[in-house]
């Protein structure tokens, strides 16, 4: 699976992952919740439930269950790229509702 917008994130990210991806995979979740990766090692099933969003709010609650402490000393760009992918929909998401408040009261 690849996210798109606003920055693209393929499977190649995360060649070289260092230690396991995570642990605790959710295998099912709310309706309101969007699974946005899976990954597997060879011969294995997919497994989604590593990396959910819902909207929450007027914000956007993201679950992780990815493990990173030892892909990101390595350079791995996959352990940093969907931190930054998230903390960017965030503040965009913002952005765009100040300028919704803004353009409401002018």
């Amino acid at each position: 699976m690849k996210i798109h917008y606003p920055n693209t994130i393929t499977g190649r990210d995360f060649d070289g992952w260092v230690q396991e991806r995570g642990l605790y995979f959710m295998d099912k979740w709310d309706d309101h919740f969007k699974a946005l990766l899976s990954c597997h090692d060879p011969g294995e099933d997919a497994q989604k439930g590593g990396l959910l969003q819902a909207q929450y709010g007027k914000g956007i609650y993201i679950y992780t269950d990815t493990r990173s402490s030892g892909s990101l000393p390595a350079g791995v760009p996959g352990a940093v790229r969907p931190l930054c992918e998230f903390v960017e929909r965030g503040a965009r998401k913002t952005v765009a509702s100040c300028q919704r408040s803004v353009a409401s009261k002018t």
